[in-house]
């Protein structure tokens, strides 16, 4: 996916012109089991609500997961739309 002038996903024009990437990288391993992990999944419910929170990020940020332990990609790059944690 391209982030220059005029490219993007969905949206408006004025939204397609100015995309914002955010990678969030995951902890995954073993060390995360339990609260911890509940935590890290109420984050990700937390941050989906806050990107729709605004109606500008909700149109010009791509969201994508890649987590460690083991590193693997989740998703890749998706509108705010197509996010689901």
């Amino acid at each position: 996916m391209s982030y220059g002038v005029g490219q993007g996903v969905g949206g408006s024009e004025e939204a397609q012109q100015t995309r914002c990437a955010c990678l969030l990288l995951l902890d995954t391993s073993a060390a995360m089991s339990g609260q911890r992990i509940d935590q890290l999944n109420a984050g990700l419910m937390h941050f989906k609500q806050a990107l729709y929170a605004n109606a500008q990020s909700a149109q010009r940020v791509d969201v994508g997961i890649v987590s460690f332990g083991p590193v693997r990609t989740v998703t890749e790059f998706v509108s705010a739309d197509r996010f689901y944690p």
